[in-house]
């Protein structure tokens, strides 16, 4: 069995892979990625909506095989990294949407034999609408991320009077998870060295527990100095990037195919 240690160090460096490989997506020149980041989140947000409101599950389908298909001709590492997505939306909407196929009245489709359980038609349809829209919106909401700088995103978000207060919790947030993901990382590393054989599961559970710790009291000690540095470097609440981009007609073409595309979905029964 592998170590404690070693197995919380690869999970770390996955996740240390995954982020950088998603920072790097936005930066390809692809379709979506010639898009401008306002004219994305417009559609992306008329999408989500449409999806949602609609109970038609080819047009969902539709809209989840449109958006993956965009992603893939803009960089095929956007499906590695939308697959631990998806396992976690399926695993978590699954379990909460599964009642739903049994106690749904409506035209038997078969019996479970043991438990005398009537899975239902209805309860199948309303099971895969709110998988499915889940996923859908999952998958939107990620092909927009990964396909934009996230600079420009921030911007993007600043460019469509989102409060700036809103931006700056988020870009925060980002800039701290991937802080913490650093520090996590030297620390399980630097335990690693030390180690001459596997740890007893006191031990293990004192390491967590100490880890834990450490990070929220460092995480707490960086939060002002942060805060000072970017005051002194300028910072006022905005976000800025050199090069912004300007709606051009591709991306008024985009938001009005979005539009339509949404509208359609929304009305379809």
């Amino acid at each position: 069995m592998a170590n404690f240690v070693e197995h919380h160090v690869s999970h770390l460096m996955q996740g240390w892979d995954l982020i950088q490989r998603a920072d790097s997506t936005g930066r390809l020149h692809g379709p979506l990625q010639s898009l401008s980041a306002p004219a994305k989140i417009v559609v992306a947000a008329l999408l989500i909506v449409a999806v949602v409101a609609s109970t038609h599950v080819w047009a969902i389908l539709g809209i989840f095989v449109l958006t993956l298909t965009l992603a893939l001709l803009s960089c095929r590492v956007v499906f590695d990294l939308m697959r631990i997505a998806w396992l976690g939306v399926f695993s978590f909407t699954g379990v909460m949407s599964l009642p739903a196929l049994f106690l749904t009245r409506g035209p038997e489709l078969l019996r479970v034999p043991i438990a005398g359980w009537t899975l239902t038609s209805t309860g199948l349809h309303i099971f895969l609408v709110l998988l499915l829209r889940a996923e859908t919106a999952v998958t939107i909401t990620l092909t927009v991320i990964l396909t934009t700088p996230w600079p420009r995103l921030l911007a993007g978000l600043r460019t469509l009077k989102v409060p700036s207060l809103v931006v700056a919790l988020i870009g925060a947030t980002y800039r701290y998870v991937i802080l913490l993901l650093e520090s996590a990382l030297d620390m399980m590393q630097s335990r690693r060295s030390r180690l001459v054989g596997p740890l007893a599961p006191r031990e293990r559970r004192r390491l967590l527990i100490s880890t834990g710790g450490v990070l929220f009291s460092k995480s707490a000690a960086l939060s002002q100095e942060v805060h000072d540095a970017m005051i002194s470097r300028g910072y006022r609440g905005e976000t800025y990037v050199l090069g912004e981009q300007r709606n051009a007609p591709r991306d008024w073409i985009a938001m009005a195919a979005g539009a339509l595309l949404s509208l359609a979905v929304a009305v379809l029964r």
